[in-house]
């Protein structure tokens, strides 16, 4: 088995899981920075934070930056998967596009970290998470995944994916509005049928149920699962504070940078370079004449990658229909795009 494959669709965590299952033996998952310690229990299915580690430890590694990593269980681990697993590990700090991929909870115990927590520990049926981006849906979706089935979701790579778990199938969609009306019908009867389904948009499902965006019965069936992650800057400092010292001790810190909010934490903690404002505003062309540039630019190269078809050209650039044809028409580009090609879609 190709494990480099292994671990990009399974992470560390589904790695750890699947040797120990093996094994038949129960584990633990020991993250230690800034003075404080978190313990998962993984036991089988069972997923659970623990006040303190009682196993043996047989796997350890240290970030360099304050971060430690400790393995606990009663079964030994062999050279090689501990040779691995360091390998992964020293990848993940050093990967500008990595992320952690051991520890699927947020880094604090109180306020919306606390609730996520319960979230990823409770196996639900149905789930929406709404918020603008970089407020951590597709964090939170990823670890659902992680803890619950074993796998690291590409939430790129298609707008639905499914997995096996304890008997059921689990559907993960990151944008529901991106979904054809058919396609929704169908998970609705899936989630009614007793599978898992963990939704996520941008926008609000009243909003999308309104315009017949969402499919009606869907919407309905959602919005009570309805969990709202406002940005970083809105949420308690404490929290905010607690996120950002886990990153730095897993990837390093860098003087006089501050962390902003989800999305780019990991790059601002870096050091990471983000839009100039000082340049934007010496063109002259103002915040609203950069995005319209860059939302050009974004749906012509769109067209020449895909062609005509607005379904196709809408999914890629992971927006609805309706969205793209305003902006068709804002930006005076409906001669490239037209419906009639998405029957050849």
């Amino acid at each position: 088995m190709d494990v480099w494959l292994q671990y990009q669709s399974h992470g560390l965590w589904g790695l750890w899981r699947a040797y120990f299952d093996e094994l038949a033996s129960s584990f633990e998952v020991v993250i230690s920075h800034d003075g404080s310690q978190r313990v998962a229990s993984v036991q089988g299915e069972s997923v659970s934070l623990a006040v303190q580690s009682v196993l043996p430890e047989v796997f350890g590694w240290a970030s360099g930056n304050g971060l430690e990593v400790t393995l606990r269980s009663e079964q030994g681990v062999s050279d090689s998967a501990a040779a691995l697993w360091q390998v992964f590990l020293n990848l993940e700090r050093v990967g500008v596009d990595l992320r952690p991929t051991f520890f699927p909870f947020m880094p604090a115990d109180s306020g919306l970290s606390s609730a996520l927590n319960n979230l990823l520990l409770s196996q639900p049926g149905l789930v929406l998470l709404n918020g603008q981006p970089g407020a951590g849906k597709r964090f939170l979706l990823q670890s659902l995944c992680l803890l619950r089935a074993g796998w690291l979701p590409d939430l790129d790579a298609k707008p639905v994916s499914s997995y096996d778990s304890a008997g059921k199938t689990i559907w993960v969609v990151p944008e529901i509005a991106l979904l054809e009306i058919d396609e929704q019908q169908n998970l609705w009867k899936r989630a009614r049928s007793g599978d898992s389904l963990w939704v996520a948009s941008v926008y609000d499902i009243g909003m999308l149920r309104d315009k017949k965006i969402v499919y009606a019965a869907l919407a309905t069936m959602l919005e009570p699962a309805r969990i709202l992650l406002p940005a970083l800057a809105k949420r308690d400092t404490n929290e905010v504070q607690a996120l950002s010292q886990f990153w730095q001790s897993f990837y390093g810190s860098r003087a006089g940078v501050t962390a902003a909010n989800l999305a780019f934490l990991k790059r601002q903690v870096l050091g990471g370079a983000g839009l100039s404002v000082e340049s934007i505003l010496e063109e002259g062309r103002g915040l609203r004449g950069v995005v319209a540039e860059f939302e050009k630019e974004a749906i012509l190269k769109a067209y020449a990658k895909v062609g005509r078809s607005q379904h196709k050209i809408s999914r890629l650039l992971k927006v609805s229909r309706g969205s793209l044809q305003h902006k068709l028409r804002k930006y005076q580009l409906e001669s490239y795009t037209s419906s009639d090609a998405d029957n050849d879609a």
